[in-house]
């Protein structure tokens, strides 16, 4: 492959100030996954499969967290929209003694209910959970272990609301774990029957929340509050994803501009334009040189301009499965030894492969990573697509600036102007181009206009021979 292509809007590629656009500045923008139009993007099959030490510390922390989240709740304003990502990077060396005992104190209290606990038990034979089940499992104790919270906090006088909602409430739930335990002694097992109504309880669920929030005033909805009673399960297992791997960017490209229909998605109904560059076959891909980032120092993040490799996506493969009490890369040392240490001091067998031979578990913990940034359902193979992603352990790319990553302006071999670019935005473009060329010293920069091809019934471009804005010693014009 010698070539790859990049679809832009025009208002992306220029500003007004001519130095700050993708071409002006001559960037690649990485872009959340979740900015992009497949809501699968990076997507992982997620299951849990854990004995009771790593349950009974799920559990833990699932508590901590709500504590956390329900301090927050209680200065919060009504109509403050909470935060869905909850911090499950919450952990007893970084928090306050007073907070750690309320943590302890609120354990007791569930110890006090015995089927909580032999609940948990019997989640950690190893079978695998899937994420809406364990989320229907969180629900069921969700009740009893915000009832914990609230009396703790009420004995030590720092809440003074009614418990009696809150307490029938774990009431009910305990009566439906006492209905799943003695389904589950009898059958000797958790059955797929049951595993389907916690899913289908957990669906239900959702859609209950989304009635009961529509007939709901405005004025009697505290955002926060209802998050915390009805929604925090859900958003506590998916914000355990980043416990997982590293945030992750992603800058995509294509194998062919020749789709009309592509070129209607993303070249803006053919308004827009296509950037072309050329590609460093490589040895086993195609590598484009980029000014990518290298280190950290004292001024920040460090680059240096290296050969990237480009990845193919593929659309036929099934996504990445990845057992989430084992692939716990994120967490400091520390931390790992809260989730996967016994209050007895004994470890999780799940912690079994990090100890024994951790090269070996960090190569299988970083290929799936990879492997799974590259699958993407079969609806979206018209594509053909390329893409290189960022991620670092030690840079924060939060900041969109910082995922601006300058390319050579000799990769880039030319801008194919789309059926339907205006005028003035060809015009726009050719001049900033020229100007690039007269700064980097180039003699030649391609332009291209597409146009459909009856016979193929496909869209190609052809080269605009006679604009002609390379650098020239002297003085030349179009």
């Amino acid at each position: 492959m010698e070539y790859i292509y990049r679809f832009r809007p025009v208002s992306r590629l220029l500003n007004e100030d001519a130095v700050s656009g993708e071409l002006d500045s001559q960037y690649i923008f990485f872009a959340e996954p979740q900015s992009l139009n497949d809501p699968l993007e990076g997507f992982k099959y997620v299951y849990f499969s854990g004995d009771k030490i790593i349950w009974r510390n799920l559990l833990r922390h699932y508590v901590r967290c709500l504590i956390n989240d329900f301090s927050i709740s209680m200065i919060s304003r009504p109509d403050e929209e909470p935060s869905r990502l909850i911090g499950v990077f919450a952990n007893a060396q970084d928090s306050p003694p007073a907070i750690n005992e309320i943590n302890d104190e609120v354990m007791n209290e569930l110890d006090k209910e015995p089927v909580i606990k032999k609940y948990f038990d019997i989640l950690g034979n190893g079978r695998k959970i899937s994420r809406p089940e364990l989320i229907g499992h969180l629900n069921l104790i969700h009740f009893s272990a915000l009832t914990a919270i609230l009396t703790t906090f009420k004995n030590k006088g720092l809440f003074a609301g009614d418990l009696n909602f809150y307490a029938h409430a774990a009431r009910d739930q305990i009566s439906k774990i006492k209905l799943v335990l003695n389904e589950v002694s009898e059958a000797g097992e958790f059955s797929k029957e049951l595993e389907r109504v916690l899913i289908n309880t957990y669906r239900l669920i959702t859609e209950l929340q989304l009635r009961n929030r529509y007939k709901l005033d405005a004025s009697d909805q505290h955002e926060s509050w209802n998050h915390l009673l009805f929604e925090y399960p859900e958003s506590f297992a998916k914000s355990l994803d980043s416990l997982i791997y590293p945030e992750w960017y992603v800058a995509c490209f294509m194998e062919s501009c020749s789709d009309s229909s592509i070129w209607g998605t993303y070249g803006g109904n053919h308004r827009d334009v296509c950037l072309k560059f050329k590609v460093d076959p490589g040895e086993s891909r195609p590598t484009l040189e980029l000014n990518y980032p290298a280190g950290l120092n004292n001024a920040g993040i460090m680059h240096n301009y290296i050969k990237i490799p480009l990845d193919k996506i593929s659309y036929d493969k099934n996504f990445v499965e990845v057992d989430f009490f084992r692939s716990l890369g994120q967490l400091s040392m520390p931390q790992i030894d809260e989730w996967y240490r016994s209050e007895e001091g004994g470890f999780s067998i799940c912690a079994q492969e990090m100890r024994s031979d951790v090269e070996a578990w960090r190569k299988a913990y970083w290929n799936n990573f990879v492997e799974s940034s590259k699958i993407k359902i079969k609806a979206w193979d018209r594509e053909q697509e390329w893409r290189i992603t960022l991620h670092s352990t030690i840079n924060d790319f939060d900041d969109p600036n910082t995922r601006k990553i300058k390319y050579r302006f000799n990769s880039l071999d030319g801008i194919i102007f789309g059926i339907n670019t205006v005028m003035a935005d060809k015009i726009k473009i050719i001049r900033r181009i020229e100007a690039l060329c007269k700064e980097h010293k180039r003699e030649v920069f391609n332009f291209y206009q597409a146009a459909f091809d009856d016979n193929s019934k496909t869209i190609k471009h052809d080269l605009l021979s006679y604009i002609d804005v390379g650098y020239r010693d002297s003085t030349h014009s179009l």
